[in-house]
């Protein structure tokens, strides 16, 4: 229990990303302040620590009809849920691009939210990799499998490839033909090229 207790509360990526398991507190306002807390311990029933665990985005995340930024999460009965607002806010402060987080189950696997109007790139990202959660959810997992390269709309390499090959095999057959010159192509009697070059032409 001590190993789990020293497990990291949360992680930047690239320095462009915030990767956490729930979500945002109002008492949290820098990256700062989440270095700041002792971890090591079990997880409270309420404060930052508990937030960054617990805290779910608004169902109308993105389209609020208000601009309170968090409100008491009811359905978790603990924590907040907080807004598009309080996430642009936070990711506009500490100069991310966006926030990754798990906690809740989606049907395909992930679910991108509403775009940062500075960068627009999702403020919100969810990844939820356990499919059928729970066995009632018959939800999709998700995962990332890094592909060593990959082609535009990757496609593969027999489609990508046939126009080039096409072409370099018609260049081929042109230098074939040009060996010969107009006259002796013309030459009369040179019963061997006339008979060969139907069949090269039909091939």
């Amino acid at each position: 229990m001590d190993s789990f207790d020293a497990l990291p509360l949360a992680a930047l990526m690239n320095q462009q990303f915030l990767c956490v398991h729930g979500g945002l507190s109002p008492e949290i306002h820098t990256l700062d302040d989440i270095k700041r807390l002792d971890r090591f311990k079990e997880p409270p029933a309420f404060g930052p620590m508990c937030d960054l665990l617990w805290s779910d985005p608004l169902e109308d995340f993105g389209s609020e009809r208000n601009a309170e930024q968090f409100s008491h999460n009811s359905v978790r009965g603990c924590s907040y849920f907080y807004s598009y607002a309080a996430c642009c806010d936070f990711l506009q402060h500490n100069n991310l691009l966006s926030i990754i987080r798990a906690h809740e189950a989606q049907d395909a696997g992930y679910r991108m939210y509403r775009k940062s109007q500075a960068t627009g790139f999702p403020s919100l990202i969810t990844i939820f990799s356990a499919p059928n959660y729970l066995d009632v959810y018959n939800n999709k997992g998700k995962f990332q499998f890094p592909h060593p390269y990959w082609l535009p709309n990757f496609m593969d390499v027999f489609t990508w490839s046939l126009p080039f090959v096409g072409e370099k095999v018609t260049e081929m057959l042109v230098h074939i033909l040009n060996i010969c010159s107009d006259d002796e192509l013309m030459a009369e009697g040179d019963d061997t090229f006339e008979g060969a070059l139907p069949k090269l032409v039909l091939a």
